[in-house]
């Protein structure tokens, strides 16, 4: 549209459009439009050849205009009222028309006007020619394995998962005998260390019992002188 890449068009809440063209010192505004009653949701230049802008209004209203490097940059062409609601709209490059996404799903395609065979001398709303396509959307159903093991899942008894397994029956003696084995030969050491200790005890009891008998044999063997 604009060789330059200077120009540029804005869109605001109360319904109004500004086109701009960007200075040495700023942005020049160029016009300004009014040509919806509601706030602008969107705004899109066609391709260059086609020479065309197109805005929604949030009244679901798609106006069109006709784009020249001027001071009257964009000359209006008419409007077409949407009986849905527009979620998005685009140019289509190839053809030259607007495709629209709805609210409901399904998607629009208008055929662009041509400036020079619309009579907008009475008023702006105009008539295009347009496609209603609907998709075909698959419903997703799930396959028979997932409802296999769902069915798996709901019979498996609890305890069952994918957390680390138990220990099975066969592996619970082999552990309880190992345990019961440490345990036999804790108690024999303990009894071992208490056999030693009483043994030690015995044997200094011996040792004790030994000096004593050699200091009574060693009195046994002193003399006894009377008094006169």
């Amino acid at each position: 549209v604009d060789p330059s890449k200077r120009t540029v068009c804005v869109g605001y809440t109360d319904g109004t459009i500004r086109a701009f063209t960007a200075c040495a010192d700023g942005f020049l505004q160029l016009q300004a439009l009014k040509p919806h009653k509601c706030m602008v949701k969107q705004l899109k230049y066609s391709g260059e050849d086609a020479g065309l802008m197109a805005t929604l209004g949030e009244d679901n209203s798609v106006f069109f205009f006709q784009v020249q490097m001027l001071s009257e940059h964009a000359i209006p062409v008419g409007f077409v009222s949407i009986p849905s609601t527009v979620n998005f709209f685009a140019w289509d490059d190839t053809s030259g028309n607007v495709l629209l996404s709805l609210g409901d799903g399904s998607l629009l395609v208008l055929k662009s006007p041509i400036p020079e065979s619309v009579d907008n001398t009475e008023s702006y709303d105009i008539s295009v020619n347009y496609i209603s396509v609907m998709p075909d959307v698959p419903e997703i159903e799930d396959s028979d394995d997932e409802e296999e093991d769902e069915e798996d899942a709901e019979e498996a008894p609890e305890g069952e998962g994918d957390g680390e397994a138990s220990p099975t029956a066969e592996e619970q003696p082999a552990e309880t005998e190992g345990e019961a084995d440490v345990d036999e030969e804790g108690k024999k050491k303990k009894k071992k260390k208490k056999k030693e200790k009483e043994q030690k005890a015995k044997d200094e009891d011996e040792d004790g019992e030994g000096q004593k008998e050699v200091i009574v044999t060693s009195v046994s063997r002193a003399i006894y002188i009377p008094g006169e």
